[in-house]
């Protein structure tokens, strides 16, 4: 019972036991060694309609539920049944905290944890200065499935960085787009 938050009242000697360690009990079928109360328990139980979190509870979940990857706002809101609004508050505050970052695909925004989408981009990046010799983006975007526009925008980007230099028409692959291409940094070790 140590686990489980309490209040013993002396007068009526019972503990009151509330929130999410209810479902606990009910896990682990503490109900079930009366009849009568196994009912009333079960009652209960079935009536609840929400969760309601503690204090910084929601958000400690919502950053652990990033760890298996990437996650909708939709799909965070119906797993806690909580409003979109409500998760956004959340994902907000850990944006703020730098512990997550989201990034935009196919109007939709995926939430993960920094190094994953760090990973996602450097992937992402790897993949399209591959195909650089293509000369066309809508070839390279066809095959990424990614659209013209897309790709286009990401080339301005990796232009920005020196990954990429305009070549007449055309871009080139700079020594740092090179050796990130070959998954090499500047000292000529691997880059995980």
């Amino acid at each position: 019972m140590d686990e489980f938050s309490r209040i013993y009242d002396e007068k009526n000697r019972a503990y009151g036991i509330t929130g999410r360690y209810l479902d606990k009990l009910n896990e682990i079928n503490l109900a079930s060694l009366h009849p009568e109360k196994e009912k009333k328990f079960g009652d209960m139980i079935n009536s609840i309609t929400e969760k309601h979190y503690s204090p910084g509870e929601l958000k400690r979940i919502v950053f652990s539920e990033l760890k298996t990857g990437f996650k909708t706002t939709k799909q965070l809101s119906d797993k806690f049944k909580r409003s979109p609004l409500r998760l956004l508050d959340v994902l907000s505050e850990l944006k703020r905290e730098n512990k997550i970052d989201y990034i935009k695909t196919r109007r939709k925004s995926l939430w993960a944890k920094k190094f994953r989408i760090e990973e996602f981009l450097n992937n992402q990046k790897r993949n399209i200065l591959s195909r650089i010799s293509y000369k066309n983006f809508t070839k390279i975007g066809s095959e990424l499935l990614f659209s013209r526009k897309s790709i286009s925008a990401r080339f301005k980007i990796y232009e920005n960085d020196n990954s990429i230099k305009k070549h007449g028409k055309w871009w080139k692959l700079t020594a740092k787009g090179k050796n990130f291409v070959l998954g090499v940094d500047e000292s000529g070790s691997e880059i995980k």
